[in-house]
């Protein structure tokens, strides 16, 4: 089993009922799709909630009747995406921010803030990587409060576990 379908289970199942609504609503609208019929995010996110004990080679059977494994994890991580934008949400339009640093700063305060939730709800999977490239692009951009929350969650984490 591939990370990233770990974590859209564990996603997925931490997930509460409004979230699970409005992700369903975020994956069906589609302006330039007339019919859902054949939407696979929806396969998906239903089959996982359905059946949480499903492997990722049950899912490929499922929603790809050839062995596509490629096209299922990037279904996959298009899907985690619409639930990390459950979380939170703002205009990725770097021209409605006065600097390139401000832009990545809230980026960056974006994507830990997601971190922090996931941990909260107890998603672990892959949390030190995604921490070392957040510490990474606020030494390069000498966000350094960002680099401290980042350095305080590390501490965190390390004692969690």
């Amino acid at each position: 089993m591939t990370p990233t379908f770990k974590l859209l289970k564990e996603l997925l199942s931490r997930l509460t009922k409004k979230e699970i609504k409005l992700l369903k609503k975020k994956i069906t609208y589609n302006p330039i799709q007339a019919e859902f019929k054949n939407n696979k995010s929806k396969k998906l996110v239903e089959l996982i909630l359905n059946k949480p004990d499903l492997s990722e080679v049950q899912a490929l059977k499922y929603i790809y009747s050839s062995a596509n494994r490629i096209a299922l994890i990037k279904l996959v991580e298009r899907t985690i995406l619409k639930i990390d934008e459950i979380y939170i949400s703002f205009d990725y339009d770097p021209r409605l921010f006065s600097s390139e640093r401000n832009f990545q700063y809230f980026i960056l305060k974006r994507k830990l803030l997601i971190l922090q939730m996931r941990l909260l709800r107890g998603v672990e999977s892959d949390l030190p990587v995604h921490l070392e490239k957040i510490a990474v692009s606020s030494k390069k951009y000498e966000l350094y409060d960002i680099l401290i929350e980042v350095l305080l969650m590390k501490q965190r984490f390390t004692v969690i576990q």
